[in-house]
């Protein structure tokens, strides 16, 4: 476990290996055993269906499918993201599938764990949404993310960018598994701090795509890499603070009052990422919260 801290001593970033195990585990739920699986699911899927993905777009040449809530692009209400009648059923089977569940819910609790105020944001909204539309429901029923991304390779190799559709202080979680040799390749790469990090296989890495310019190197000859991102688009959070209707049902003024309102400012986004030496305290404070809110 490694943490990225800003100057002010803000977590901005997490590193996770790879899980300890439990010595009772059966083999079969291993952690390792976990992405031998998903890799041989995902590789039979893009197989079935690389005709049907877009492989060439801003962030590199891969095959990509996103799911979840969206709002944006022209959309005049939250929604789930528009998906064909065969991405629709890829992506009920990754949602239906076990393994990905569990690498879901993992990345869920490292979000709890270490960005406890940007959790307990997101799920603050989630609840909102859900209270004013019960259909508007995370993809996996174990973590707080409103969408997720799998990324089908076979070599997942982005390019420096930003995804700034995606809401800046709800850091994104980002697992990596395939067939490839991270001591040779598939390192992370956070081009304005000057930094890279090596990505093991199964490993989990924290950070807010939309503040932070980041891609990764490609991997040798004959190998394989994927990787599975659950992120939340700024969109969703801007149509809870506008009371779930669009911007432009509103003034600028009373836009500006509802996103103050909602904390949505630069300043609070940024007093969503914890300092290192506050994070047992606001752990606390979200657990506090668990016990007030009605269930």
């Amino acid at each position: 476990m490694h943490l990225v801290l800003n100057d002010e001593e803000r977590i901005i970033m997490v590193l996770v290996g790879n899980p300890t195990e439990d010595d009772r585990r059966p083999p079969e739920q291993q952690w390792q055993a976990i992405f031998q699986r998903l890799s041989k699911k995902v590789e039979a899927e893009r197989c079935e269906h690389v005709a049907t993905f877009d492989t060439r777009h801003r962030r590199g040449v891969y095959s990509v499918l996103s799911f979840g809530l969206s709002y944006g692009g022209g959309q005049v209400k939250l929604q789930a993201l528009r998906l064909s009648a065969t991405h629709h059923r890829v992506a009920e089977r990754l949602k239906s599938d076990k393994d990905l569940q569990r690498v879901a819910g993992f990345q869920s609790e490292i979000l709890a764990s270490y960005f406890p105020l940007a959790y307990q944001h997101l799920r603050t909204a989630m609840r909102k949404l859900q209270a004013h539309d019960p259909s508007f429901v995370a993809p996996f029923s174990h973590s707080v993310y409103a969408a997720g991304a799998m990324n089908f390779g076979p070599k997942t190799c982005c390019d420096a960018h930003f995804d700034m559709e995606n809401y800046p202080s709800l850091p994104c979680a980002i697992t990596a598994f395939g067939n490839f040799n991270p001591n040779k390749g598939s390192h992370l790469v956070l081009h304005d701090l000057g930094i890279y990090f090596r990505f093991p296989l199964g490993a989990t890495v924290l950070l807010s795509l939309a503040g932070i310019r980041h891609g990764n190197t490609t991997i040798q000859p004959g190998e394989k890499q994927y990787s599975f991102t659950q992120f939340c688009p700024g969109g969703l959070m801007r149509w809870v603070a506008y009371s779930c209707c669009p911007a432009k049902d509103f003034s600028i003024c009373q836009c500006a009052q509802m996103d103050a309102e909602a904390k949505e400012g630069w300043k609070q986004q940024l007093g969503q990422f914890s300092k290192v030496w506050d994070l047992d305290e606001d752990r606390a404070w979200v657990r506090e919260q668990e016990h007030l809110e009605p269930i």
